[in-house]
Formats: C-alpha cells, sequence, structure tokens
C-alpha cells in the first residue's frame, strides 16, 4: 500500500530510507530502487475510477516531489523499467523506479 511504503511519518519506508541514506557516510550519489506493482483489471482491491493517479510514472514522480519537500534532498527519477508476465495472480506487471539522489 502507498502509505505504508511512501509515508514520510513512518520509519522503514522508501521516504524514509531516502533521509537514512542522504545522512549516511555513502559517497554521492546514492539511489533507490522502488518496485511498483499495477494490480490486475479483475482484482476486487482495484481503482478503478483512479486508476491513472497510480501508475509506475506518476508514483515515481510524486515519490522525488516528497522526498525534495519532506527532506530537502535533491532527487531526480532516473529509470522506470516496466515489466510484465510475472506470476502472481494479481500483481502480474508493474515497473521497476529507480530515483538518484544528490546530497
Amino acid at each position: 500500500m502507498p502509505r505504508q511504503v511512501l509515508s514520510p511519518f513512518h520509519h522503514n519506508t522508501l521516504l524514509s530510507d531516502a533521509a537514512k541514506l542522504a545522512r549516511s557516510n555513502f559517497e554521492d550519489p546514492g539511489g533507490l530502487l522502488g518496485l511498483f506493482y499495477e494490480r490486475a483489471a479483475d482484482d476486487p482491491e482495484s481503482i478503478r475510477m483512479l486508476a491513472e493517479r497510480y501508475t509506475a510514472t506518476e508514483l515515481a514522480e510524486k515519490t522525488a516531489l516528497d522526498i525534495r519537500y519532506w527532506f530537502d534532498i535533491e532527487v531526480e527519477v532516473c529509470a522506470l523499467a516496466p515489466f510484465d508476465g510475472l506470476q502472481h495472480p494479481v500483481q502480474a506487471r508493474g515497473a521497476a523506479i529507480t530515483w538518484r539522489l544528490e546530497r
């Protein structure tokens, strides 16, 4: 669920990982990898009315905006690689997303 993975108010989220990476002793630049799963059309949990808000591209850009806003970290979406054909009945397609962080 996006609220569990992307919240700036919880520990162990993609956003808190960005902040930890920016504070770390790793040399610049740093990066994040996230996986986006597109729900199947026949999934009862699908958000049919708001599907355009829940695309990999929209999520990638929103994540970058949130990292900038909450943690004042320069970040850009580097790559978005769609995938399809996984065996999971609900999460068979989606995208791998990478972000580049600058301190």
